[in-house]
């Protein structure tokens, strides 16, 4: 496993603060999102701005995600070695 993937090891605290970082992030979009809905004043250019600035993140935690994963098998030789 990566380091820091488990809760152990070196990275474990900014992995966890990454993630409590990016939730954090999350959920301030949908709850300006929230906000502008229920006071009425949600237009197009909201939701435009508001699944870019989405696609942005989710597409940045994926790449992030895949990243840690092909570092975390073991099984695998280092590149350049066969």
């Amino acid at each position: 496993m990566a380091p820091g993937a488990a809760g152990e090891g070196p990275g474990s605290d900014q992995c966890g603060e990454h993630v409590r970082a990016r939730l954090a992030e999350y959920a301030e979009l949908w709850r300006t999102a929230g906000t502008k809905v229920a006071e009425g004043r949600y237009g197009l250019g909201d939701l435009v701005d508001d699944w870019v600035r989405w696609a942005g993140m989710a597409a940045d935690d994926a790449t992030a995600a895949a990243s840690l994963v092909l570092r975390s098998r073991p099984d695998d030789p280092p590149r350049g070695e066969a």
